[in-house]
């Protein structure tokens, strides 16, 4: 398997949980590039989102100790007491199952555990990706250099969030003292769950047992909780030099607000009278948001070398009798509701290409999916999949799922230099749920789950992009797969 060498992630894991066993299976394999997450079991998060503590908060890094929280070592076994090991080498990837449903899958060298976690083999197969003992795996994450986060529904050795790494099959204990991890999913943008920083430092989100929120960097074992009272959070966004966004509100008052830690812990408001509805680094080097709000209604860009909001909006229109000064105006990118009903200030994903182009599915509701070229210009570009329900980035290139002005299923490779799209289902009639990009062995490949409309049966597909896009489809069982995610290339 080989490494993402784009970023370096260094493991502030210290504790081992389990021995890894080796996969048989030495073929290497790449994907897409790592950091998105999964839902395992269809839950939103594990926990609320908001805490209800004394009034005022605590000033950022005001809890600080060293060490593994909850300390201890950890033993590895379930339950049952059988060792927990995983079997991970030579995967391409990870998909989580209905347990209700294993019986109908199409499973190879079944290693016979009750796991919902399964491993997706070269050939389209899968496999458990737990060799012994057994965990049920409520949501998980591919993150840089191939480490898996696995949120469990059920505790081992008093641990729900382990990391196991993609190669050595190793897992750890991220953080022993945390039971109620918050994972935020939905149908807007959202970051990632478990967030890095170009030292190293793990960011998470949970819920303490008093009913706090926490907002915790962990580096190296070394915990400082940047936010423990009195808050909630809807989202945070974490740069490489440690500078934390938050966007959410303080509890006690009410006031909703968007605010900066420094990489120094200490804090700033940035806007006050509403949350981000996104947030996103733009290749820039400045933080572009979604403010559904007077005076920005619509897309507002932070000056990381200034350390404030530009006085001109990115993009805006008017309304309420206001006229903001803007770089674009909604209403002449688009006059799609999607989009100009929003002014872009609502996404359900954004994607950037290896040629720094930023592009975003814009929609306020489950039935808008707009693409729109965000960066570095605003435009609409024109593509026969009218609402995107499934997208992904490739290179230079955008993958796009959903339904054609007709409501045809359509899935399409679209080259964002030369606006040209190459369909890539054929006669095939499938719904797709989640789209991933593998790089093997010279073989460019997209891999998708969905419902195929010509027998009603969930299929894995795969397209191979240099033999004429040649579909083939494995039949999966009778339930949907959930968060198929991909390794990460080197």
């Amino acid at each position: 398997m080989k490494r993402f060498s784009l970023l370096l992630v260094v493991s502030v894991l210290s504790m081992t949980l389990i021995t890894g066993c080796t996969d048989t299976d030495s073929s290497e394999s790449s994907g897409n590039s790592g950091g998105s997450s999964s839902s395992g079991s269809g839950s939103s998060s594990s926990g609320g989102a908001s805490s209800d503590g004394a009034e005022g908060e605590n000033s950022p890094g005001g809890s600080t100790s060293a060490g593994n929280p909850g300390g201890g070592d950890v033993e590895g076994s379930t339950s049952a007491g059988n060792p927990l090991s995983f079997n991970l080498a030579g995967a391409i990837g990870l998909v989580v199952v209905d347990s209700s449903n294993s019986s109908s899958l199409r499973l190879t060298d079944n290693q016979g555990t009750s796991s919902n976690l399964k491993r997706v083999n070269q050939d389209n197969s899968l496999s458990d990706a737990v060799s012994s003992g057994s965990v049920n795996v409520k949501n998980f994450m591919v993150a840089a250099n191939n480490q898996v986060y696995l949120l469990l529904s059920t505790p081992v050795d008093s641990c729900i969030l382990i990391r196991v790494d993609g190669e050595t099959n190793e897992a750890t204990c991220v953080d022993s003292s945390i039971s109620n991890f918050i994972w935020n999913t939905g149908l807007f943008y959202k970051h990632d769950p478990i967030q890095f920083d170009g030292e190293g430092a793990v960011y998470y989100m949970f819920g303490s047992a008093d009913g706090r929120l926490v907002l915790r960097k962990n580096l190296a074992g070394t915990i400082t909780d940047l936010i423990n009272d009195n808050i909630s959070v809807e989202d945070f966004l974490v740069l490489s030099d440690g500078t934390v966004f938050i966007t959410g509100k303080t509890t006690s008052t009410a006031a909703l607000w968007i605010r900066k830690i420094s990489p120094a812990n200490s804090l700033e408001n940035i806007f006050t009278s509403a949350t981000a509805n996104f947030m996103s680094l733009f290749p820039d080097g400045n933080v572009y948001m979604g403010i559904w709000a007077a005076p920005i209604y619509g897309v507002a860009r932070y000056l990381t070398a200034d350390s404030l909001l530009d006085n001109t909006n990115w993009m805006t229109l008017d309304i309420n009798g206001l006229q903001e000064p803007r770089y674009y105006d909604c209403n002449e990118v688009s006059s799609r509701y999607g989009f100009g009903g929003w002014c872009g200030s609502y996404v359900k994903a954004i994607h950037r290409t290896i040629n720094d182009r930023v592009y975003a599915i814009a929609g306020g509701t489950a039935a808008q999916g707009v693409l729109v070229q965000y960066y570095p210009e605003v435009v609409e570009p024109v593509t026969s999949v009218t609402q995107v329900t499934a997208s992904q980035s490739v290179l230079t290139s955008l993958l796009l799922a959903g339904v054609d002005s007709e409501s045809t299923n359509r899935l399409v490779l679209f080259e964002t230099t030369t606006e040209m799209e190459t369909d890539l289902l054929g006669d095939e009639d499938i719904e797709v749920y989640n789209l991933n990009y593998l790089n093997s062995n010279n073989h460019q490949i997209v891999m998708f789950d969905g419902l195929r409309f010509s027998d009603n049966r969930y299929v894995l597909c795969q397209v191979d992009l240099t033999n004429n896009n040649a579909l083939t489809c494995s039949v999966t069982g009778t339930s949907r797969l959930t968060g198929f995610q991909l390794f990460n290339e080197e």
